[in-house]
């Protein structure tokens, strides 16, 4: 008998073992925000195996729990009894069932089929316009619907697509949002209720004082206060809060391929285009690299940041020692101005939609910004 409880104890632990990494595995999806395209089918099934395997396995290990006890009490053998092994089997059992009790709420509110709003939040956060156009075009109302979602800096907020463009200052997308339903008078209502409701916005504070601490340790290496390594290590941790800090659209317009990027650039929607998926010279590599593919990338501050300056292009650099005096001020100056000129739009906006229907801000037509897409390095 004590083989027989040997093997419930090893099968115990390795389905218990099991279990757990699949559970493991399952909350890495959920904390890696699987892009929404996905289809996650393995965990819905998972949780209902594991409970039911589990649930087997206790009930053969208490059965012959009991029957051994049994035999000890009429006084068989008590040199076969399991009395030590049946609970460390049992515990391991345990120890599996409460994984999966702990992790079920999770599974069951994280792994429902993807809906039709999730995918639109998705879109707007990575500002695809193209996409989102697409959507809202077969259902408008599903910009006001709340999702729970997990973002790319890894910030967890149940918020309407629209309220997220409203966050963080996307003129081209909420402006497209209201093109679509400016004729209706409710939806009209309902937007401007959330465009109240968000008071809250994106803080760019943290960014700037990032760009403003690389100058200092910038001008301590001209002085030759600290060494090579030093300042390298100043850039990659200023491109840490550039990852963290920037919103996509935000990143577009940085990649715009006009020569669009100067700090007295008006960044009017009524006479730009929205910016599509640009491009950035990697200057260690000397090749070309599509944004998206970048956003993703996890050595964007490790072993490079962006910079643009100056250039007609902007760069994906390792260090910035060489050239970081040209375009000292630039950038910092021109995201300044670009995120300025985006909160005024959406101020205008709310102002200019209490005074009437009509009022309303114009954008550029869609339409140019499509035909560009189609151009986009993938």
């Amino acid at each position: 008998m004590a083989w027989l409880w040997e093997k419930i104890k090893s099968a115990a632990r390795w389905l218990g073992r099991k279990i757990v990494a699949g559970l493991r595995w399952a909350r890495g999806l959920i904390t890696g925000a699987p892009a929404v395209t996905e289809s996650v089918v393995v965990p819905q099934q998972l949780a209902p195996a594991a409970v039911e395997s589990v649930s087997l396995l206790r009930a053969f290990a208490q059965d012959e729990h009991k029957k051994v006890a049994g035999d000890v009490s009429e006084g068989k053998s008590a040199s076969m009894s399991p009395s030590s092994s049946a609970p460390a089997a049992l515990d391991s059992v345990a120890m599996a069932s409460s994984e999966i009790r702990s992790s079920s709420y999770l599974l069951h509110h994280h792994f429902q089929p993807i809906t039709e709003s999730g995918k639109l939040l998705k879109a707007v956060e990575y500002a695809d316009y193209v996409q989102v156009q697409q959507l809202i075009a077969k259902s408008p109302a599903l910009m006001f619907e709340p999702v729970n979602f997990r973002f790319r800096n890894g910030r967890m907020e149940c918020i309407s697509p629209l309220k997220y463009a409203f966050y963080v200052y996307d003129t081209y997308m909420w402006g497209l949002f209201y093109q679509i339903i400016k004729a209706q008078p409710a939806a009209r209502q309902t937007f401007l209720a959330q465009a109240n409701e968000q008071t809250t916005h994106i803080n760019l504070d943290p960014l700037f004082e990032a760009y403003q601490e690389y100058q200092r340790q910038f001008v301590r290496w001209e002085n030759a206060e600290i060494t090579n390594q030093a300042l390298d290590a100043a850039w990659l941790t200023f491109g840490q809060v550039q990852k963290a800090q920037l919103p996509v659209h935000l990143l577009k317009e940085f990649s715009r391929e006009e020569d669009s990027w100067r700090d007295t650039c008006a960044f009017d929607v009524r006479v730009m285009p929205a910016p599509m998926n640009g491009s950035l010279y990697h200057g260690s590599k000397g090749e070309l690299r599509s944004l998206t593919s970048l956003l993703q990338d996890p050595d964007w501050g490790r072993p490079f940041s962006f910079v643009r300056g100056l250039w007609q292009k902007p760069s994906i650099l390792s260090n910035c020692r060489r050239r970081w005096s040209i375009h000292r001020h630039h950038d910092l100056e021109t995201f300044r101005r670009l995120f300025e000129i985006r909160k005024r739009d959406l101020a205008e906006q709310i102002a200019l939609m209490k005074r009437g229907p009509d009022k309303a801000l114009e954008h550029k037509s869609q339409s140019s910004s499509s035909s560009s897409a189609s151009r986009a390095t993938p």
